[in-house]
This record gives structure tokens, C-alpha cells and sequence, in this order.
């Protein structure tokens, strides 16, 4: 091998050795480490998932408020499942993001509410004030004839 390629100064290590018997050669499903990941395997909460998908299009409103009941029941089944489900990080950036999102929507609604009052109030005092010129203007010609 070395001769095929003259940039390897070193034959590679390979798989088989010589002195290794047939006995000791292990099928890699039946080690006892793999046996045991695959009874340990731990899946990710569906809620968990729809919690941080429902937070990411928290901009729309509706999905922030549906994130809120769905990361708080991922969090609860994932401490109530000894182990057997992950998520956990992902429950709580969702509901992070959809409190953030939740507060942003609230702080639009009011500075909406209370721009939409100050333009009233203003218009009411515009259309005051046009009444009053023309009540002013009124007088003075009906004085004056």
C-alpha cells in the first residue's frame, strides 16, 4: 500500500488483527452498550416541538398565545416522565419568545389605544374649535346685518 501511494510514510491500521482469535470478535448489536442506548433512548415531547414552533410565529399573535398552555403541559410531561422525554430547552424558548411576543403585542395595543384617544381628543377639539369659529363668525355677521 505504501508503494501505491507515496505520500504514506505508514501502512493504515486495519480492522483485522492477527492476533485476535475468532471467539473475541463481537457482533456490534449484540455489545452491551448498544443494548442499552437503545432501551435508553429518550424521545422529544410533540409539545415541546409545537411549543417553539407556535413561538417562532408568535409575530401572528394567535400561535403566542397557544404556545403559552403548550410549552407549560411539555414541561410538565417531561418532568413527569423520568427521563424518557427531552424537550425541556425547547419548551422553555418557546414559551420565552412568546412571552416577549405576548408583552410586545401588548405594548402596541395600548400606545394604539392611547394614540387612537390623543387623536380623538384632538379631532373633538378641532371640530370644537371649527364650531366655535363658526359660531363667532355667526354672531358677527348677524350683528353687522
Amino acid at each position: 500500500m505504501v508503494s501505491e501511494n507515496p505520500k504514506l510514510k505508514v501502512d493504515p491500521p486495519t480492522l483485522d488483527h492477527p492476533d485476535r482469535g475468532e471467539s473475541e470478535v463481537v457482533a456490534e448489536e449484540d455489545t452491551p452498550t448498544t443494548r442499552e442506548t437503545k432501551t435508553d433512548e429518550a424521545k422529544v415531547s410533540a409539545l415541546a416541538i409545537l411549543c417553539i414552533l407556535s413561538g417562532l410565529l408568535s409575530f401572528l399573535f394567535f400561535p403566542a398565545l397557544a404556545a403559552l398552555p403548550l410549552g407549560i403541559q411539555a414541561l410538565k410531561r417531561i418532568e413527569e416522565s423520568n427521563g424518557t422525554l427531552q424537550g425541556r430547552h425547547l419548551a422553555i424558548t418557546g414559551l420565552s419568545i412568546s412571552v416577549v411576543a405576548l408583552s410586545a403585542w401588548l405594548a402596541l395595543t395600548v400606545l394604539a389605544l392611547v394614540a387612537w384617544t390623543a387623536l380623538s381628543a384632538v379631532a373633538v377639539a378641532a371640530w370644537g374649535a371649527v364650531i366655535a369659529v363658526g359660531w363667532v363668525t355667526w354672531k358677527i355677521l348677524a350683528t353687522l346685518f
